[in-house]
Parts: C-alpha cells; sequence; structure tokens
C-alpha cells in the first residue's frame, strides 16, 4: 500500500471543521493557514487555518466516459 502526502498545488478532498467535504486546490501559505481553490470561477478562494482542515485525499486522475 501506498500513501502519498498532499503538497502546494495538489487537488484535494478536504473535511472543513469535521463536516462540510470539498474538493479543491491547496495552497500552502507561510503562515498557519492553506488557501483552497475551486476550478470553478463562479466561487472565491477560501482561507483556512490548518487545524480546520482534515484532508481525505488527493486525486490523482480523472476519468471520464460519453454515452
Amino acid at each position: 500500500e501506498t500513501t502519498r502526502q498532499a503538497k502546494h498545488g495538489d487537488i484535494i478532498v478536504a473535511l472543513v471543521d469535521g463536516y462540510d467535504a470539498t474538493l479543491k486546490t491547496l495552497f500552502i501559505n507561510q503562515d498557519d493557514t492553506v488557501t483552497l481553490v475551486p476550478a470553478n470561477d463562479a466561487f472565491e478562494p477560501v482561507t483556512l487555518e490548518t487545524k480546520r482542515l482534515s484532508i481525505q485525499g488527493v486525486m490523482v486522475g480523472l476519468l471520464r466516459t460519453y454515452p
């Protein structure tokens, strides 16, 4: 079994405050915060303290199927 740490620029599944799950690009800041950036420009980036965030996984690929 292989495990992978999330790093700056990865797309992650994050659990915020133990309740809200989201898929966003992770940017690690110099202070004790991270910024989560959505792929959809209609939504704003969110900056959070790292203690509010639990990384559930890192996206490694996308599989699309068409009818």
